[in-house]
């Protein structure tokens, strides 16, 4: 026969672990509308310095492009992509402000 100490320390580890997946999913909520954020405001960031530029051939570089159709078609796939692909698009922002 278990004691109540036994009984007590199953029930509180499997509450734990309960909330510790609720947390989890509503922290994964979080941290993909932290990057919906952020790529909308990498996008805002883009058009400033293409427009910055004071040239209207900047927007059909094919760097720029790439870029913003890249960061344009994030949010159909948001939900898979992963930190390599918002890693890719920060370094490619820096390329292209380092190109210019």
């Amino acid at each position: 026969m278990m004691d109540v100490g036994s009984v007590s320390a199953a029930i509180h580890l499997v509450l734990a672990l309960i909330m510790g997946m609720v947390l989890l999913f509503l922290l994964r909520d979080y941290r993909i509308d932290a990057l919906r954020e952020r790529l909308s405001t990498l996008r805002d960031e883009l058009f400033v310095f293409a427009e910055s530029q004071g040239s209207s051939e900047f927007f059909s570089e094919p760097a720029y492009r790439q870029l913003r159709d890249t960061i344009n078609a994030a949010p159909i796939v948001r939900r898979d992509m992963g930190t390599l692909a918002v890693q890719g698009a920060l370094e490619a922002r820096e390329e292209l402000q380092r190109g210019l």
